[in-house]
């Protein structure tokens, strides 16, 4: 019988140190790395004026309308946004050409609700500026057909180019 018990202590010794063994590991660490670069994207809507009333109440008062751009830019990262004069610029500003390409209605886009500060491409002069986000900013577009015009019975259009400098 005492061998039987040494017997059974030995196993559940070696049982013992076996389940206690312990093997060996090894560490290291890595970086994780990415890089921001500065980027924009603009989106524009259209403006649209609607109908001009050449007899109406626009042979002696401006039709108005207002439009916008979206820009989305890197945080912290100054833009400048800038647009071309259009298809049809000629003399006295921008211009809307009917359909037929017969006719042409003027027009002018500008920056702020009193409408005195044209919206043009010169950076620092006529351009909108501001600071990214990294999310969507919503520019506003203000647009003035000047009243009195003689402009015969068409659809008119123009296409502006904008960018985003940054």
């Amino acid at each position: 019988m005492k061998l039987k018990m040494t017997s059974i202590a030995l196993i559940l010794v070696g049982a013992l140190v076996m389940g206690t063994a312990k093997a060996d590991s090894s560490n290291d660490s890595f970086q994780v790395l990415a890089t921001v670069v500065a980027s924009c994207t603009v989106t524009s809507n259209d403006l649209n004026f609607g109908t001009y009333e050449v007899s109406g109440i626009h042979a002696s008062s401006n039709l108005n309308a207002t439009g916008s751009l979206d820009v989305n830019c890197t945080q912290n990262i100054a833009y400048d946004i800038g647009m071309d004069n259009g298809l049809y610029y000629g003399a006295g500003g921008r211009q809307m050409e009917s359909l037929t390409g017969t006719d042409k209605l003027s027009y002018q886009i500008y920056r702020d609700s009193s409408r005195s500060s044209q919206w043009g491409a010169v950076i620092g002069s006529n351009t909108e500026s501001d600071i990214g986000t990294g999310i969507i900013q919503s520019h506003t577009l203000y647009g003035t057909i000047p009243g009195g015009q003689s402009a015969a019975v068409d659809d008119y259009s123009d296409t502006i180019v904008v960018s985003v400098t940054f």
